[in-house]
């Protein structure tokens, strides 16, 4: 699991905040589960590259069993936050 680093990304005007764990939309805070906030910092952090959902699994919930289910969960919670 990724620990806070304290950075800040900034897309339009969306603002994600790794020390507060917190995602800022035109200055509105919208707030993530845990995990679902590590999520996304994972994706952002490997934007380059095409994360092939094993991955993410395997990354997220490493000694955990979980089905495919969970992960779309995570992302429909990304999106709903976004406005995506």
């Amino acid at each position: 699991m990724l620990a806070p680093t304290g950075k800040v990304y900034v897309s339009g005007d969306v603002e994600i905040d790794t020390s507060q764990i917190v995602i800022r939309r035109a200055g509105t805070e919208r707030s993530l589960r845990p995990k679902t906030f590590h999520l996304l910092i994972y994706l952002i952090e490997h934007r380059n590259r095409l994360v092939p959902k094993d991955e993410l699994i395997s990354h997220l919930w490493a000694d955990t069993a979980v089905s495919d289910g969970a992960l779309a969960q995570c992302i429909a919670d990304i999106r709903r936050a976004l406005d995506e």
